[in-house]
């Protein structure tokens, strides 16, 4: 007598499946990342407050830290790198806070902290870099302050 046996993928299982195979994935990964919640996006001990700008909790936009080997550590950085990936155009200010993890005293007394906004460009070989520009911020608390990103659209940033 032959048994024929029958699999069959039930809803749970399925559910199951994903739910494990998302868990490996994020174990393999090397960079924490966090989306929105109640309006803002923490991670890392740094906040990007969207203020008056309408953003769900279902938004697609993260913020993600970058980790850097020390032969990638970027001239004057005194922050984590942040990757900003948003999914919408921010039509009112928004305030992003980001801690000082070196807070050695630059050797120019008129050196002022700013907050580098790298765009990711395609150059005309095909070969990729990051074209940064830099906005003075304030130091309160020990933290780099900029309280009013005008104007975000749709794309991904680097913040450090």
């Amino acid at each position: 007598m032959k048994v024929k046996r029958r699999i069959y993928l039930s809803p749970n299982l399925l559910l199951s499946i994903a739910a494990g195979l998302m868990l490996a994935l994020s174990a393999c990964g090397g960079n924490a990342s966090a989306g929105v919640k109640d309006g803002a996006i923490e991670i890392a001990q740094a906040k990007l407050d969207f203020g008056e700008n309408q953003v769900l909790d279902s938004s697609q936009s993260t913020l993600t830290v970058v980790k850097l080997d020390d032969a990638e550590k970027l001239d004057g950085l005194s922050s984590d790198l942040f990757e900003l990936y948003l999914d919408m155009t921010c039509d009112y200010p928004v305030t992003i806070n980001i801690p000082l993890t070196n807070t050695e005293t630059p050797e120019d007394e008129t050196a002022r902290p700013m907050l580098g906004m790298g765009t990711e460009i395609v150059l005309a070989d095909g070969s990729r870099n990051t074209l940064y520009s830099y906005i003075p911020a304030e130091v309160v608390d020990g933290r780099r302050s900029l309280p009013c990103l005008h104007g975000l659209r749709h794309s991904r940033e680097s913040c450090l």
